[in-house]
């Protein structure tokens, strides 16, 4: 359904310091590199969680630094072992993905779980994921849409995607295609692709709303706009401009 990765850009933490930054979350938040690596290692050798976060996110994409996943994953476990919600969310995604440690989806649901239990709407989405999946975790369709309901409740698209599947297709519920619909149109409107396109795609069969091929291609046109190569690849079969 959907991979989970380390953004290109990193969102702002902070609002960009009037003249020279001089804190982590300043130079961090103006992405001033060359400021924020120095000015972050001096905090996080200091006890900082926030600023241990933030060298392992600049670690783990090359901002300022050369790209390493290993020392990215090492401020990330300091940052995680302070109790950093988001550290714990990105520890997990390195295990997840194996990058930087060894894959281990055990150790990956570990660390969602702890960032879910803080109220981490990335850590609640993937811990619905694993659940869903059945990985690193006994599957669970009820524990899968638990987990994606609170992530929904904090506003992440993503989450609000997969309950609209989970409904399309009947994941531990009765197949819904009007409630899938509504799922599908909160993450659509919210900017998420996948969903643009699984919109699209409820229109184009008239699964849960009325059939239209206008609709249909609307949102595959927002999907493939968005790097959607499926919802492109409809398009151009159809002999529509994406």
């Amino acid at each position: 359904m959907h991979e989970t990765a380390v953004p290109s850009e990193p969102p702002s933490s902070a609002s960009a310091a009037e003249g020279n930054a001089t804190t982590c979350a300043a130079a961090y938040g103006a992405h001033d590199w060359d400021d924020a690596v120095s000015v972050c290692q001096r905090e996080a050798r200091a006890g900082s969680a926030s600023a241990e976060r933030s060298l392992g996110v600049m670690y783990d994409a090359g901002f300022g630094v050369a790209q390493d996943h290993v020392e990215a994953a090492r401020w990330f476990s300091r940052a995680a072992a302070a109790g950093s919600r988001d550290a714990e969310y990105q520890l997990g995604m390195m295990y997840w993905e194996g990058r930087g440690l060894q894959r281990n989806e055990r150790e990956a649901v570990r660390w969602f779980q702890q960032a879910a239990l803080q109220g981490d709407a990335n850590g609640e989405a993937m811990l619905g994921f694993a659940y869903e999946q059945g990985s690193g975790v006994a599957k669970s369709y009820s524990q899968a849409m638990s987990w994606f309901r609170k992530a929904a409740e904090h506003g992440d698209h993503w989450a609000e995607n997969h309950i609209g599947w989970m409904y399309a297709n009947g994941e531990g519920v009765e197949i819904d295609y009007a409630e899938a619909v509504t799922w599908f149109r909160r993450a659509a409107d919210g900017g998420d692709a996948e969903a643009q396109y699984n919109l699209g795609y409820m229109y184009l069969h008239g699964f849960g709303v009325k059939r239209s091929l206008a609709d249909a291609a609307t949102w595959y046109r927002r999907a493939a706009a968005q790097g959607n190569t499926e919802a492109r690849r409809t398009l151009v079969r159809w002999g529509v401009e994406p």
